[in-house]
This record gives C-alpha cells, sequence and structure tokens, in this order.
C-alpha cells in the first residue's frame, strides 16, 4: 500500500508539474492574446485619431472655402454693379455722341427735333408785333465752353423760349409750338 502511496504521489506530483506547466502554457497565450490585442487596440485608436484630425482638417478646409464662396459671390456682385453702372455710361455717351453729331449735321436739333418746322410756320404766319424770334439760344454764344452745364442748367429753358413783340402773338406762338409737339 505504500508503494500504491508512492506511485499515486508520484502521479500527483508529475499531474501536479503538468499543470504548472499547462498553466505556464496558458499564461504563456494569454499574455501574447493580451498583447496582440494591446496592439490591435493601440492602432484602432490611432486610426480614430487620425481620422478625427482629417474631420477637424476637412472642417476648417470647409469653413474656409465657404467664406472664400461668400467672398466670390460679393466680388461677383460687386462686379454685376460696376458692369451695369459702366453698361449705363456707356449709354449715356453712345446718346451724347448721337446728339452731338446730329447737332453737327443740324445745329438747331438741339432746340427741338421740330424746330425747322416751327421756324418755318413762324415765318410765314402774319403777326401783329414783329415777327416772333427764338428760340433764344440761338442767339447766345459761349466765349468759354466750360460754363456750359452750369448756363443749361440755370438757363435753359430761358433759351429755348421765343420772344414777342405784341402780347397778342402769345396765343398763335403757343398753338404753332403746340402743333408741332415743342
Amino acid at each position: 500500500m505504500e508503494d500504491s502511496i508512492q506511485v499515486a504521489s508520484q502521479d500527483i506530483r508529475g499531474l501536479e508539474v503538468r499543470l504548472n506547466q499547462e498553466s505556464q502554457i496558458l499564461e504563456d497565450v494569454l499574455q501574447d492574446r493580451k498583447a496582440a490585442a494591446k496592439l490591435e487596440m493601440d492602432a484602432i485608436r490611432g486610426k480614430i485619431q487620425q481620422l478625427r484630425d482629417q474631420r477637424t482638417s476637412t472642417e476648417t478646409t470647409l469653413t474656409n472655402l465657404r467664406q472664400e464662396l461668400s467672398d466670390a459671390k460679393h466680388h461677383f456682385s460687386d462686379a454685376c454693379r460696376e458692369f451695369e453702372n459702366k453698361k449705363k455710361e456707356d449709354e449715356d455717351l453712345q446718346r451724347r455722341y448721337q446728339t452731338c453729331k446730329s447737332q453737327i449735321r443740324d445745329p438747331l436739333t438741339q432746340f427741338g427735333k421740330n424746330i425747322r418746322q416751327v421756324l418755318g410756320t413762324i415765318k410765314v404766319q402774319p403777326w401783329r408785333g414783329a415777327t416772333p424770334i427764338g428760340p433764344l439760344g440761338m442767339y447766345v454764344t459761349l466765349e468759354d465752353l466750360k460754363y456750359g452745364e452750369v448756363l443749361r442748367q440755370h438757363v435753359g429753358s430761358v433759351l429755348l423760349s421765343f420772344a414777342v413783340t405784341d402780347a397778342r402773338d402769345i396765343r398763335p406762338l403757343k398753338e404753332i409750338l403746340k402743333k408741332h409737339n415743342k
């Protein structure tokens, strides 16, 4: 029985050694798995941080692009307004050019489209006093043209007027002007 106790004791010691070896192997495998899991978690955390950094960078870029777009829209709007202003200036200059051309061809056009017909009718009409004269601007000459605009603003309507020597001639003169849409 002692032999069997000894054999059982040896078996127990052998099992304990084997248990210790298996426990050590299991512990080593567990440590390896923990290390691998830690490396994997560190890699995932690094990737998450990288994605956060990319998101922050993308948001900054997006904000900058939105500001650039807003600036570009304002610049475009300003350019459109400037273009329209220049277009109006050009149209005004074209109109002035055409007016100047027509005045060179016929200096009386500055007093109205139908002024020649008005003057022709005045010449043949019988008057109580002297034949009316006008438009009075035909008899005014500026020595210095830089005052032309000021003169036109202050006495322009007078320069388009006619003068009569008899008050009874005012009514027929008005009718002539009305007839010719002056």
